[in-house]
């Protein structure tokens, strides 16, 4: 129908205004531009200096996971009330002790390296040059959420591709003038490039003088959401580390391993779309106060993710075989079942489980993420390895198959249950 088709483009054009398109397509092209950029390093340098670079990236994952302490993601939601000098107020006490908490850490890495043995001879010195890159790392994380508050959705993909792009290009620049250990000074200036050009208005805010003296009260309330979302998100994160150190060493057959490794490869993208649109909605979400038009948003908007991500899914099982033939060769014709499999798995993942996950901390739900992602990761563990031992690198897949649709069914009937 007509009426239809104009409601639509409607629905179009106010997603555009306010950003969602300038999410997705910046976070497409930021991904592209990673991917061609892991390429060309390897490209660059020799084995033994992209294994000193990728052990310090391993290490400087957990400086980004407990970043500030998980205060750039609590802020979303205490930022988002009427009131925008107390507002403003959780962004100064975040940027204060969030940056503080990140000096200690960086100094207790600092310690670390120098009383340790590292493996490979330039590691070293690449975790003492990513030093500042940690530190600005949090910095970024809040301007971030700063636009995502400001509704300024296209700042916020803007401030992302930007970044990325400009490593990738003072990487290479550095590498081929400096050798890998080029590779940290260039992320290093590209978030000072970034932060300088878009971080203007975010300063300014954060340290004028009207900002209110914010309440014990508010400050426990607060740090004990960002604590409980830090956790919540670790256990998340340790599932996948889980499943592939049982995969190596379980199964400790180096075909299986590359297989697996292979198949992974394009399925674990999925939930990147919905990242993208949890990204969009988190805000409005949390700004909304009759919670049972949260639920009619989040029960429409979830719908939507799952159509869309079933038919991505379905597209990418078809075609996946295709591309590991086209792509790696007839050697890895043994990876086209356990990718047709791991498609699946994260359908369910991106399609169910992440939204309901990331909308409940909007309505102030953190408790409960918490404590399911903490089952989840025990329960996750202990089906892998029952799995894995009986039915090879297939059993992965149903392990975390099972949780993920058990935890996603868990997730929406909690968000029904508070908001209905």
């Amino acid at each position: 129908k007509v009426e239809d088709m104009d409601e639509i483009v409607k629905k179009l054009q106010s997603l555009y205004k306010r950003g969602f398109f300038h999410i997705f397509a910046g976070g497409i092209c930021s991904k592209l531009v990673a991917f061609v950029s892991s390429i060309v390093i390897v490209r660059l340098v020799d084995k033994e200096a992209y294994a000193a670079l990728a052990y310090a990236d391993n290490i400087y994952s957990y400086v980004t996971l407990v970043a500030g302490l998980g205060m750039a993601s609590a802020v979303l939601k205490y930022s988002m009330g009427e009131n925008r000098d107390k507002n403003d107020s959780f962004y100064r006490f975040s940027m204060v002790y969030g940056t503080l908490f990140q000096v200690v850490l960086l100094v207790l890495i600092s310690i670390v390296v120098s009383k340790v043995d590292v493996p490979f001879k330039e590691t070293s010195a690449l975790l003492y040059s990513l030093l500042p890159y940690g530190f600005l790392y949090y910095w970024a994380l809040l301007l971030q959420s700063f636009f995502r508050t400001e509704l300024k959705n296209n700042r916020y993909a803007q401030f992302s591709f930007l970044q990325i792009l400009l490593v990738f290009i003072l990487t290479v620049l550095g590498i081929k003038i400096a050798g890998v250990g080029a590779v940290p000074f260039a992320r290093t200036i590209a978030l000072v490039l970034v932060i300088a050009v878009y971080g203007r208005p975010f300063f300014q805010r954060v340290w004028h003088a009207n900002l209110q003296r914010l309440e014990k009260s508010e400050i426990r309330g607060f740090m004990a959401m960002a604590i409980s979302l830090l956790v919540s998100n670790i256990f998340s994160m340790i599932m996948p580390l889980n499943e592939t150190f049982l995969v190596n060493n379980m199964i400790a057959d180096e075909v299986a391993t590359a297989n697996y490794k292979v198949a992974n490869l394009i399925p674990s993208q999925l939930p990147f779309v919905t990242s993208s649109i949890v990204i969009y909605f988190f805000p409005i979400l949390a700004k909304e106060q009759d919670k049972k038009k949260v639920w009619d948003s989040a029960k429409q908007v979830g719908r939507n993710i799952f159509l869309l991500i079933t038919f991505i899914s379905l597209v990418g099982f078809i075609i996946t075989p295709f591309l590991i033939r086209f792509v790696y060769g007839s050697k890895y014709d043994d990876a086209r079942v356990i990718s047709g499999m791991l498609w699946i798995v994260y359908g369910l993942n991106a399609g169910m489980r992440m939204m309901p996950m990331n909308i409940l901390p909007a309505v102030g739900c953190v408790r409960y993420n918490v404590i399911l992602s903490m089952f989840s990761c025990i329960i996750h563990l202990v089906l892998d390895y029952i799995f894995i031992k009986n039915l090879g690198v297939y059993g992965a897949a149903f392990a975390t198959g099972i949780v993920y649709l058990v935890s996603g069914v868990l997730y929406w009937y909690y968000l029904f249950k508070i908001t209905r």
